[in-house]
């Protein structure tokens, strides 16, 4: 049996992968309050330094969700709908904006606590040459 004729198989994925999106529904908004709360200056660079990476990540993620659940209710009905060609590449391409929201915004610090942070040339040495 080829693979892309496989929906039992389709569909197994796609509430798997719905269901970890909406876990992430769930838990992100948390993760970013608690930035506001523990670490205000990785939140403020998230919010204004990196806000158009936030927004094209959050536009992302809806996609993420439409495309999924109409892949999903089409699964459902026994039709592979043509969304999911999609949903592998989008779910790529905002992992990559997550990761770029969460390392980008830390540079120039290493270290984070609450209102103070480390900065990276505290780190640099002979050995390491730190940009």
């Amino acid at each position: 049996m080829a693979l892309d004729k496989d929906v039992r198989g389709l569909k197994t994925g796609l509430l798997v992968g719905f269901s970890l999106l909406l876990a992430q529904l769930a838990l992100g908004p948390l993760y970013w309050l608690s930035l506001s709360w523990y670490s205000p200056l990785l939140f403020n660079a998230v919010n204004t330094t990196f806000s158009p990476i936030f927004g094209v990540k959050l536009i992302a993620v809806a996609a993420l969700l439409a495309l999924g659940y109409l892949s999903l209710k089409a699964a459902k009905s026994g039709v592979i709908s043509s969304y999911v060609k999609w949903l592998g590449s989008l779910a790529l391409f905002t992992v990559a904006m997550g990761e770029i929201l969460n390392d980008g915004s830390r540079y120039p610090n290493i270290v984070f606590a609450g209102n103070k942070a480390l900065p990276a040339e505290l780190f640099a040495n002979f050995y390491i040459d730190v940009p």
